[in-house]
């Protein structure tokens, strides 16, 4: 999963008034990687003002495929 990409995914919805919402919070869920049997789910909440995005929040769960460690010299 990525909240890179459904994070702005969820402000730009409300920015171009795509999705119903309430006027004061839009849900919605993101869905990655289940044809390949690695189901991710990720809740994207953006708090709206004015009719524009404020706020976006993200949480979920997902399955960790690796790890791994980066080690950058200067």
């Amino acid at each position: 999963m990525t909240g890179n990409a459904n994070g702005p995914m969820g402000a730009w919805l409300v920015h171009h008034n795509v999705l119903p919402h309430d006027g004061n919070v839009l849900r919605v869920k993101g869905h990655q990687g289940r044809a390949l049997g690695r189901d991710g789910v990720i809740d994207v909440t953006v708090t709206i003002r004015d009719n524009q995005p404020e706020k976006v929040t993200i949480s979920g769960t997902a399955v960790i495929l690796f790890h791994a460690e980066w080690a950058i010299d200067f």
